[in-house]
């Protein structure tokens, strides 16, 4: 009778047990990687836990997560094992896990935890962006117990809030003058490199103030109350005496925004043009009001002494010499 088993003939044994005898001395030199679907996770944990801080130290010893498949023991018992916080909390009902988990009969860990995907792939797979609260940026590395730290029922964990000051109050260096709507100025990418239009606020930045970083002007984390006048950071120079005072309106008759020097003097000179006896240009402030401005002198340019003024001045007396202006209007010689 024909053998219609062409593996049994002697070539079909033969590669047969060739393939048995490298089957066990891979196992015998690797170990069970032949079978693995992939690296276990090689990221170091800070707690050492069933004698490893990672998983990837287990590799080769696959039965310390798989149960063969006659055991009536199943792969979260074996989980348990090592992560006993995680079974006191199913066990009590208790904490984030038993909360999840309460009132399961047969709880498993892989619903919400994968492995095999890379040294340094994530061990919790769980889609939190099916929900209302997506997890993007940074927020999506934050491990689960950092946010729901209080859910004890169901409810509370369903109640974990979702506005970003809940969580980061401690970092408010703002003391609430903002309000809590936070999303304004941060970003779930980089919570401290913050974006403030300031455009949109009671005091624009224009100019070289655009350019000033944040604390220059909020001294010690204070944003509220923030003084909007220029001399709180502007001090005035001696020379002004106060004549102006520190209004940022009186300061932008002759200051910008662009520069706070060189000034710009720009309001109508009435009692002698600026540019006076300059040749077309513009005499410094300083030329005439050399103590402040609320006085001036003509000494600046005309090289006068008392007595030449006294003796060009016949009848005028020494309180009227002071005051050229009086009867040379714009400058000019004589009236």
């Amino acid at each position: 009778m024909k053998n219609r088993l062409g593996f049994w003939s002697p070539i079909g044994i033969l590669v047969a047990a060739l393939a048995l005898v490298g089957l066990v001395a891979w196992t015998l030199t690797q170990g069970p990687t032949l079978f693995s679907p992939g690296p276990l996770n090689a990221v170091a944990k800070t707690e050492t836990l069933g004698g490893v801080s990672t998983h990837a130290q287990l590799a080769g010893n696959c039965g310390a997560c798989h149960t063969a498949p006659w055991s009536s023991q199943t792969m979260a018992d074996r989980c348990m094992v090592c992560h006993q916080d995680v079974s006191a909390q199913i066990h009590d009902q208790s904490g984030l896990h038993g909360v999840l988990l309460a009132g399961s009969s047969s709880p498993t860990c892989h619903g919400c935890h994968t492995e095999h995907k890379g040294a340094a792939a994530a061990l919790t797979d769980f889609d939190h962006n099916k929900l209302t609260f997506k997890l993007t940026g940074k927020h999506a590395t934050v491990p689960c117990a950092e946010c729901h730290a209080q859910a004890t029922t169901m409810k509370a964990l369903q109640q974990t809030p979702q506005d970003c000051y809940s969580c980061h109050a401690k970092n408010d260096k703002h003391q609430g003058a903002f309000g809590q709507q936070c999303s304004q100025c941060h970003t779930t990418d980089n919570w401290a490199n913050a974006s403030f239009d300031h455009s949109k606020s009671d005091f624009p930045l224009t100019g070289a103030h655009a350019q000033v970083k944040c604390d220059q002007c909020h001294k010690n984390g204070d944003f509220k109350g923030t003084p909007a006048d220029c001399g709180a950071c502007h001090a005035q120079p001696s020379f002004h005496a106060d004549a102006f005072g520190t209004q940022s309106t009186q300061c932008a008759t002759c200051h910008t925004g662009t520069a706070w020097t060189p000034a710009q003097f720009n309001l109508t000179h009435d009692a002698i043009p600026t540019d006076h006896g300059a040749e077309g240009q513009t005499p410094s402030c300083k030329t005439c009001h050399p103590t402040n401005v609320s006085t001036y002198t003509c000494y600046g340019c005309h090289e006068h002494t008392e007595a030449q003024v006294q003796a060009d001045h016949e009848g005028r007396s020494p309180a009227e010499l002071v005051d050229c202006i009086s009867c040379h209007p714009g400058g000019r010689k004589g009236d």
